[in-house]
């Protein structure tokens, strides 16, 4: 629970004492904009376990663009084309297919 309370992503309710700083600048007093970029571009946050942070509603290129488009501001069909470049880059071949694919979640 530490990363989300240090990110203020915490539930409703959630209470923290203390404080966090980072390159000297403190966490707790960024203004929401601030607090945007800050979780955008200059930290990040891995689950424990992947799977439970996939939810199989949603497709690999929501997954895949989200942040550029919602934080970076990147126009959707902008974003989608990045991402399909990307995945080329690592050797995943047919990048507009999975794109539109939706996460396996569990045991094959």
């Amino acid at each position: 629970m530490s990363p989300k309370a240090v990110l203020h992503m915490l539930p409703a309710g959630g209470r923290t004492d203390g404080g966090i700083s980072f390159d000297g600048r403190s966490v707790a007093a960024m203004k929401p904009s601030e607090l945007r970029a800050f979780r955008a571009g200059e930290v990040a946050m891995i689950p424990q376990d992947p799977r439970t942070a996939a939810n199989p509603v949603r497709t690999a290129g929501d997954f895949l663009t989200e942040v550029l488009v919602r934080a970076r501001g990147v126009a959707h069909g902008q974003a989608a084309e990045q991402a399909v470049r990307q995945l080329a880059e690592v050797g995943i071949a047919d990048g507009e297919q999975r794109l539109r694919q939706h996460p396996r979640v569990g045991p094959p």
